[in-house]
């Protein structure tokens, strides 16, 4: 539980809000001291992979 400015934050649910964005892989959320906030949330991202790109063509018209 993180405890910010005196509201009770689940790390989970804002984890599954963030798991709902399209291209995250992967989320973690974490409670950061801070003096006046006692907490602030933190998040860290996993993206999905890019997709692969496409070679483009070495032959030239010379």
């Amino acid at each position: 539980m993180i405890i910010s400015g005196g509201s009770n934050i689940c790390p989970r649910e804002v984890e599954a809000v963030l798991l709902g964005v399209r291209g995250v892989r992967e989320a973690a959320v974490i409670g950061a001291p801070h003096a006046n906030w006692g907490e602030l949330v933190v998040a860290v991202e996993v993206p999905e992979p890019a997709p692969p790109s496409r070679p483009q063509s070495s032959t030239s018209n010379a």
